[in-house]
């Protein structure tokens, strides 16, 4: 399951049709980390104000679901480099390219998760 967390009701539509309607859309990021199982691809959307505040949620993620590729959608931006130089995401998708990326870069973020679960889990058997 894809889910999707954004900052605001618009952006999470805008979002999940570019994906095809097929994505959870979250309230809330509580419990978002609590070691959801069920979830093959998490997209995180945050205009660039307020992009500092979410840098913690993705340090959290990157710690409790380490095997769910994050997305990361924000507005085009010199200084979120900076920003994200402590923390793993998958992809960034600058808001401009939602329709004509995020399709790609989801199906790429799963399909490089998927081959290092199995690189790892044959690697259990040797």
């Amino acid at each position: 399951m894809i889910r999707i967390l954004a900052d605001t009701p618009g952006d999470s539509e805008r979002i999940n049709q570019a994906i095809g309607g097929t994505g959870q859309v979250l309230d809330t990021a509580r419990g978002l980390t609590a070691g959801d199982h069920d979830t093959d691809c998490l997209i995180v959307a945050c205009r660039r104000p307020f992009l500092p505040e979410r840098i913690d949620l993705l340090a959290e993620i990157e710690l409790t679901l380490p095997w769910v590729p994050v997305i990361l959608v924000t507005d085009r931006d010199a200084g979120v480099a900076r920003l994200l130089s402590n923390v793993r995401v998958s992809a960034l998708v600058w808001f401009a390219d939602v329709e004509t990326q995020l399709e790609s870069r989801i199906e790429a973020a799963c399909a490089t998760t998927m081959l290092a679960q199995h690189v790892l889990s044959r690697a259990d058997l040797l």
